[in-house]
């Protein structure tokens, strides 16, 4: 009988057995120790003392001494390939069957880590041996001295508890089992049945040693290099899109965790020195698994310094990661080098992008537009669109000031334009006003600033190599008749009245011709309207801010305002003699309606003499049409002859009233200017009772006469300003009469 019976195997076995299910991570924080520690390679050395469970081999004494190589799988380090080799010395008290086993063999292990300091595995492995008996010529019976060896088959197991003194040192207590098979007889005449009394196990407690390469990664000359960086080159950086990079990405860039363990609370920033006040955060990613690979986008918070910049500036910054890597922190830096253009280059990709370069809070610019705007405030129209004056008035400065167009010799606008990649220069509008030169996205952006300072809403149009303005007059759509007698002058968006300016014209031609130019190049591309583009400044805006600036006195000499109200009184006339010139050629034909709007619009743009020929005209081809006699009355408010239009209006009144065919519309035209003329002279009852009959029979045209409603109260002292802006009606009968509930009349 080879094996003991009744043999039990001694406590400590069953711990170890029940240590190997403890889980390899910390309780707080599920570190996964096995991963965090683990090394490439290991070499270990060990002493191993055997008692043989047979009863005839207990007084042989039996030693292992053995060495493995163990291989943690990368993956699942607590999974380790393993190849051991070694010699067992076994002893007969006799000297008899003195022999050694000299084996190798593949095999297996599992390594628990329980904390940093302890680990808990085992392994079993399987070898072929050769065992040598030296002694066997001389004691066997035939004493022949030729048998030498013969082959076993030797598997073992053990369980084992290390202490690991270093990340690179460790030493282990190991119960083991050996278990021994002959295979073969004697190469001699030895007896092979007496060697099969060495088959069977073996048990003993042994002790070893291992050295495991690698880098203890708590110390600080390990750091951690997880995620990899696919490289992209960085895009040229372009200071006037500072605060587009703030929410838009510079360019995206891919990182790969390398790492079998996952990475936790991962942030991405990036960071320039000089031109960051710290670094840009771009993202924050809970977790990376184990080979994933993730997109991050690289945004960028430069600070004011960008703008200090003069042509091209190489830069190096740095992209950051910091994570968690088996509860270690961790950061890693990679260098970029990029180029950073200054304020004034931009590519044209995205068309939107010339918005960044018009800029309303330029106090510089802010103050000659206020300039011009004072300056001509006496010359204003009431009859007109502000919006649309102060672009005339503005063009009028601008030409008075010798603003003219030319060609960038560096970067014409025909060319940049074509090229998206291409770098094109754009000057500020506080630059362009300076130099008193620009060629069409200079002079864009010069007269729109301009504008926007003014509170007028301001657009830009592109066409194939070129670009220009475009003015929001505030005019609703139905309108379109108070702009301009053409209705292929202005251009309906979102219900409202746009007109387009061709700002290259400055210094070459009047406002009008710039305007008609403007509008010509647009209806050019109506039959290929993917080619041109409308832009409004605001929205624009909302993706590209304008450029941040120093607020700084330009040293501009603006002129004489003597000599620019006279430029702006010839523009302006050149602008009513195109207004009136198609009424007048359409009132030669006789009719007298023609001649009524003729009259009307000669009276809003101050041509009173015409106004009041026209419109003499006009009533004296019709004695029974009313519109004329009322707007004559309103030339007499126009020129401040308040009794005259009084009386004027109440007679127009008395007629309608008179009339077949009832007009309520215009009835409350004429109340509503005898209203208006009772608070120019100061008879504020009369304008309120006056002003509450013809809210009933002309609601829309009261609206802006509200501050007349209670004028008796106060004295009409709340109302001023309300008044001045409120100008006098005219009565056109060619424009739809509508009634008490909004809707057309016959």
């Amino acid at each position: 009988m080879r094996l003991v019976r009744g043999f039990r195997l001694p406590w400590y076995a069953f711990v170890l057995v029940l240590a190997l299910h403890a889980p390899a991570q910390a309780a707080s924080d599920s570190l996964n120790l096995n991963r965090y520690y683990r090394y490439p390679l290991a070499i270990e050395a060990g002493l191993q003392p055997l008692n043989h469970f047979s009863e005839q081999l207990g007084a042989f004494t039996i030693a292992e001494i053995s060495g493995r190589v163990v291989h943690p799988l990368q993956s699942h380090p607590l999974l380790q390939p393993m190849l051991r080799l070694g010699a067992i010395t076994v002893t007969d008290p006799t000297h008899t069957w003195n022999h050694r086993h000299y084996f190798g063999g593949p095999g297996f292990a599992l390594s628990n880590r329980i904390s940093k300091e302890f680990e808990i595995g085992g392994e079993v492995f399987g070898a072929a041996s050769l065992a040598v008996f030296p002694g066997a010529a001389e004691g066997g019976e035939d004493d022949q001295g030729e048998a030498v060896g013969s082959p076993f088959l030797i598997a073992g197991g053990s369980l084992t508890l290390r202490l690991n003194a270093s990340y690179n040192l460790s030493i282990g207590i190991s119960p083991s089992v050996r278990w021994f098979r002959n295979t073969g007889g004697m190469l001699s005449a030895l007896d092979y049945g007496s060697l099969t009394l060495f088959d069977g196990a073996a048990f003993g407690v042994g002790f070893s040693a291992s050295y495991r390469f690698g880098r203890d990664p708590d110390t600080p000359q390990a750091p951690v290099r997880a995620l990899r960086l696919v490289e992209a080159p960085m895009p040229p950086v372009f200071a006037a899109m500072q605060s587009y990079y703030a929410v838009n990405p510079l360019t995206t860039i891919e990182l790969t965790n390398t790492e079998s363990a996952p990475l936790v609370d991962v942030e991405f920033s990036f960071y320039q020195a000089g031109f960051m006040d710290s670094p840009t955060r771009s993202a924050v990613i809970p977790e990376i698994a184990p080979g994933e690979t993730v997109t991050v986008p690289i945004l960028a918070s430069y600070n004011r310094e960008v703008f200090s910049t003069n042509g091209i500036t190489p830069l190096t910054g740095e992209m950051i990661a910091t994570y968690t890597h088996n509860r270690r922190a961790a950061e890693q830096r990679w260098g970029v080098t990029y180029d950073l253009y200054d304020r004034n280059a931009m590519t044209w990709d995205d068309d939107r992008k010339v918005a960044a370069f018009i800029t309303p809070a330029d106090g510089s610019v802010r103050n000659y537009g206020s300039y011009v705007r004072n300056t001509l405030r006496e010359q204003d129209n009431g009859f007109l669109s502000t919006p649309l004056q102060a672009a005339l008035q503005t063009y009028a400065g601008l030409t008075e000031l010798g603003i003219g167009y030319q060609v960038d010799p560096a970067s014409p606008f025909t060319a940049v334009q074509k090229d998206a990649l291409a770098i094109d220069d754009v000057s500020l509008a506080r630059d362009t006003l300076v130099r008193g030169r620009g060629d069409c996205d200079d002079l864009t952006v010069l007269f729109n600033t301009i504008l926007e300072t003014l509170g007028v809403r301001t657009g830009f149009v592109t066409t194939p190599g070129h670009i220009y303005s475009a003015v929001n007059t505030g005019e609703p759509a139905r309108q379109w008749a108070a702009v301009h007698p053409d209705r292929e002058m202005t251009l309906e968006v979102d219900d409202e009245l746009w007109v387009l300016v061709e700002v290259t014209l400055l210094g070459r031609s009047g406002f009008l011709e710039a305007w008609h130019t403007g509008m010509q190049q647009w209806r050019q591309y109506d039959t290929n309207p993917g080619a041109r583009g409308f832009y409004l400044t605001a929205a624009a805006q909302q993706v590209y801010r304008p450029v941040g600036l120093t607020e700084r006195d330009l040293g501009l000499q603006y002129g004489d305002p003597g000599s620019l109200g006279r430029a702006y009184a010839r523009e302006f006339s050149r602008f009513a003699d195109a207004q009136l010139r198609p009424l007048e050629d359409a009132a030669a034909t006789g009719d007298p309606r023609q001649w009524n709007r003729l009259g009307i619009r000669a009276a809003q743009l101050g041509r009173t003499d015409l106004a009041r020929t026209a419109l003499n005209r006009a009533a004296a081809l019709d004695r029974t049409y009313i519109d004329p006699r009322v707007n004559l009355g309103s030339v007499h408010f126009v020129l401040g002859e308040y009794r005259q239009a009084l009386g004027v209006y109440t007679e127009a009144y008395n007629l309608l009233g008179l009339a077949a065919r009832p007009r309520p519309v215009l009835q409350g035209t004429v109340l509503l200017n005898i209203s208006r003329t009772q608070y120019e002279l100061g008879n504020f009852a009369a304008a309120e009772e006056f002003y509450e009959a013809a809210i009933a029979l002309a609601p829309q045209e009261a609206e802006p006469y509200g501050f007349i409603a209670g004028a008796a109260a106060d004295g009409g002292a709340r109302a001023s300003e309300a008044a001045a802006g409120a100008a006098i009606l005219f009565a056109d009968e060619g424009v739809a009469d509508y009634g008490p509930d909004g809707t057309a009349e016959e």
